[in-house]
């Protein structure tokens, strides 16, 4: 993508009106529920020839009545907040819809480069990542989290968010873990200005191959899902020679995911393996039964490619790449308009680079158990899994005080510490040896001096020999 190499001026506009619920005839039938939009202004620059630059960018959404959390969901490199939605697609909205139907909202939106529609990633970050708060997406992801949604009383400020990321928009998703992570926390020396962190509990990164060296600074629980097809990365020489980097450069993904369990962070890793077709496979399209299904596989077993060499095995196996090559010129006449959900069924097929929905399950099931705990991890060695539980603070927004439940899983030295939203120390709620089990503690909105704090936004970090964890808290004064 490109980058702009100077800026001089960096203002956030407002947030236009909602519009009614969408009622779009491009959007799919598999997106059983309402739709709503608005648009967000992007940050405005001044380039190094004094051009102003600014976009405006979509935002969809919905979100259900007593929703148990939101999803953000972001979209991969020449992709867009729609396609989400879209009726040329089936996977993505099958995992929107399946998100809804458990009683997630689901928040979807547009990179800053509207152009490239690509997220700014912060590829060159190093593995200590502090220059994250310059991130331009992160900065319009909390701008929308907190000035339209939570402003706009679209959701509640108590409730959990999660992300999903795929390809480019999962590392973009990996840069937002970060920016979530306790990491955050601790480094306020380090950082100049750590406000507007994105309370994400926890994220899903799906297809995205390649370097991802902000794991090791993050402590967010991620699942990894991939299509064995993706799952190729090449070897970075530099990441086998860094000193943080003790696993074999096979899969960078794979290899992040084992770097997350050795930390004591919940971490799941899944790949998808080739399928053969089967004749049914296309009915799942909206527009497309049993029948025509049978139609189009048949067409495609009969198919030859310009070598003469047959597109489908007589086991049913791919023989060419679908991601790569349309099996339009292929079709029977009645299917083309159908070409762009069949080819991505092939893909799905194929298992290469999809925001697959066969990991809905897994990805919603990840998300539901970090709904109420924000740490179960599994520590190197194979040792059995230990539960490390932080529980939100409650009453929330609070006043004056408020109670903060925790579950220790051994006896340890435990700390547990408030931080304003710059990352300064507030107070030390606790600093000294306590006994497995559950313990509770008041806090009541005194700093270690005992001055009252002012109204805002707290965050209260736990921490117990390696595990550790924080949670966010508001007090309305």
């Amino acid at each position: 993508m490109f980058r702009l190499q100077a800026y001089i001026l960096f203002i956030f506009g407002a947030m236009l009106s909602p519009q009614p619920a969408i009622q779009a005839q491009d959007f799919s039938p598999i997106i059983n529920f309402p739709v709503e939009h608005f648009i967000f202004e992007s940050a405005t620059y001044v380039d190094a020839n004094g051009d102003s630059i600014r976009f405006n960018l979509d935002v969809y959404y919905h979100i259900p009545a007593n929703p148990i959390g939101i999803i953000y969901f972001f979209h991969g490199s020449g992709g867009s907040a729609r396609l989400w939605f879209v009726k040329t697609r089936v996977e993505q909205p099958l995992l929107m819809r399946e998100a809804v139907s458990r009683g997630f909202g689901v928040v979807s939106m547009e990179s800053n480069n509207r152009n490239g529609k690509v997220w700014d990633n912060n590829a060159e970050l190093d593995s200590t990542a502090l220059q994250v708060q310059d991130n331009v997406d992160t900065e319009h992801v909390w701008r929308v989290h907190a000035d339209s949604m939570l402003a706009k009383n679209r959701y509640s400020a108590d409730l959990p968010l999660f992300a999903v990321g795929f390809s480019n928009g999962g590392a973009f998703t990996n840069m937002l873990a970060l920016r979530a992570s306790t990491f955050y926390l601790t480094h306020q020396d380090s950082i100049p200005d750590i406000s507007h962190i994105i309370p994400f509990r926890a994220v899903a990164i799906y297809g995205a191959v390649g370097r991802f060296t902000k794991s090791m600074a993050y402590d967010l629980p991620t699942i990894f899902n991939l299509g064995i097809n993706d799952n190729k990365a090449p070897a970075y020489p530099n990441m086998t020679n860094h000193p943080d980097w003790p696993y074999p450069p096979e899969s960078s993904v794979e290899a992040s995911h084992n770097l997350l369990m050795a930390r004591g962070v919940a971490s799941e890793f899944n790949v998808k393996p080739e399928e053969t077709l089967q004749p049914y496979r296309f009915a799942r399209i909206p527009g497309i039964d049993t029948t025509g299904s049978r139609m189009i596989y048949d067409a495609l077993k009969a198919a030859r490619g310009q070598n003469g060499q047959r597109l489908i095995s007589e086991q049913d196996s791919l023989l060419f790449n679908p991601k790569r090559n349309s099996v339009r010129s292929v079709l029977p006449q009645q299917f083309k308009d159908f070409t762009p959900q069949i080819d991505e069924q092939l893909v799905a097929v194929y298992a290469e680079h999809l925001p697959l929905s066969d990991f809905k399950n897994n990805t919603l099931d990840f998300f539901e158990e970090h709904l109420t705990v924000t740490s179960v991890t599994q520590p190197a060695g194979g040792a059995s899994p230990h539960t490390f539980v932080l529980e939100q603070n409650y009453p929330n927004p609070f006043n004056p005080t408020t109670t903060i439940t925790y579950t220790l899983s051994e006896s340890s030295i435990i700390t547990l510490k408030i931080y304003n939203i710059r990352g300064a120390l507030i107070r030390t709620l606790i600093d000294t040896y306590q006994n497995a089990g559950i313990h509770r503690v008041s806090w009541d909105g005194r700093d270690d001096s005992g001055k009252i704090v002012p109204s805002g936004q707290y965050y209260y970090d736990l921490q117990s020999g390696r595990f550790r964890t924080a949670r966010k808290m508001i007090l309305l004064q």
